[in-house]
């Protein structure tokens, strides 16, 4: 029988309770949360009190990272306005076709540049790994009143939409890993990748059509009890991502056609729901970053090219993020200034370690180089993200 550890789960209580009470004071510092849980992670892990084991919390935070990013998507798009997004669909649709590719493929020449002998199979792992934005970093920029709507809207969709768009791409990449001699690009990496969109979409959608038909039929419960509010749309989210998964699709592009489905409801019933889901999405990101600095060790072993490895994070959140999405939005009426503010909040977060956990092969030759380049790509992502979005207050 195994005995919960009451000390760490005292402590980590104790320790979310604090930032709940003076997490926005210590913003206004310039220490964003994420930091702050991040340094808890690392103090009750190996490289602190060993009060947690980071062998179990590998699945831990590749599935609570998942279960966040899926509800926050929901919440997110539930929260936009149709014609606000037909008014930014132009620079996404730049962002997701034009910049996203550029992005991946100069990841992978700078780390071939860098390493020749790697492969180009773990390079392109590694490019597209650390290609996606990530919403749960973005929410700072996409609710600063500063920036204008339609470029909040648009960085709103592209993170929403990249995660579920890399995935075909690493599921490719890994099969060329286990088999190269049998690799051939055909008309079926082609359909799947097709479905995998049509399933997201058809589950996003019939999902979001059912809680509408729940939601009417229970509303006066819903309005007489207050605490089944988080209920519907949190729900919603976490069973089109675990079906749209479960059927080959992209869970995280399902979520987000749920909540944007949800968008259209009358915003009465719709703003207490959402509001509601919203605090358990950011709840389940706050233990996702406890359990990263907990799994610290994995991310940063021995026998690495640390200058390497800080250069080349340094270089994805600038010049391999801000070069493809200025020359995407070349054209797009934007000013300079705009897409430079655009190339810049890219945040690299969840979904990259994510990623990282469940779609690189254990047997992969640079699995470790490719560990320690995601992991501090995010944590310098984490603190320099942080500090300039605080610049937009």
């Amino acid at each position: 029988m195994v005995t919960p550890d009451y000390n760490a789960i005292t402590l980590l209580g104790s320790i979310l309770l604090f930032y709940a009470l003076v997490g926005r004071e210590l913003e206004n510092w310039g220490v964003s949360g994420p930091i702050l849980l991040v340094a808890t992670g690392i103090g009750l892990g190996p490289w602190g009190l060993s009060l947690i084991s980071p062998t179990t919390d590998a699945v831990n935070l590749r599935i609570i990272a998942e279960l966040a990013l899926a509800i926050l998507l929901c919440v997110e798009s539930a929260k936009s306005n149709i014609r606000d997004i037909a008014r930014s669909i132009q620079i996404a649709w730049r962002l997701i076709v034009i910049a996203l590719p550029l992005t991946i493929l100069l990841g992978t020449g700078l780390v071939l540049l860098g390493y020749p002998n790697i492969g180009w199979v773990s390079a392109l792992i590694i490019g597209a790994i650390l290609a996606p934005t990530d919403m749960a970093l973005a929410k700072p920029v996409v609710k600063a009143r500063c920036v204008a709507l339609r470029i909040r809207t648009a960085l709103k969709l592209e993170s929403s939409l990249n995660d579920g768009l890399v995935v075909p791409i690493l599921i490719v990449a890994a099969l060329v890993h286990a088999a190269p001699e049998n690799f051939v690009l055909t008309h079926e990496l082609i359909w799947h990748f097709v479905q995998e969109i049509l399933i997201a979409v058809s589950v996003g959608a019939g999902g979001a059509l059912l809680v509408y038909t729940v939601v009417h039929l229970g509303r006066l419960r819903i309005e007489r009890d207050k605490v089944w509010q988080p209920v519907p749309v949190t729900l919603l989210a976490l069973t089109c991502f675990a079906l749209a998964q479960q059927l080959g699709g992209s869970g995280l592009i399902a979520a987000f056609v749920a909540g944007l489905m949800l968008s259209a409801f009358d915003d009465k019933e719709r703003h207490p729901l959402v509001h509601a889901a919203e605090g358990i999405g950011d709840f389940l990101a706050f233990l996702a970053w406890i359990a990263f600095g907990v799994l610290m060790p994995m991310f940063f072993t021995e026998g690495i090219d640390m200058p390497f490895v800080i250069v080349y994070a340094l270089l994805s959140l600038t010049v391999i993020r801000i070069l493809p999405t200025l020359l995407a939005l070349t054209g797009s009426n934007l000013t300079f200034q705009q897409m430079m503010l655009v190339g810049w909040f890219g945040p690299r977060g969840l979904a990259s370690l994510a990623f990282a956990l469940a779609l690189i092969p254990h047997d992969l030759v640079a699995r470790t180089m490719a560990l320690q380049l995601i992991g501090v790509t995010v944590l310098l992502s984490l603190f320099l993200h942080g500090v300039s979005a605080r610049l937009l207050r």
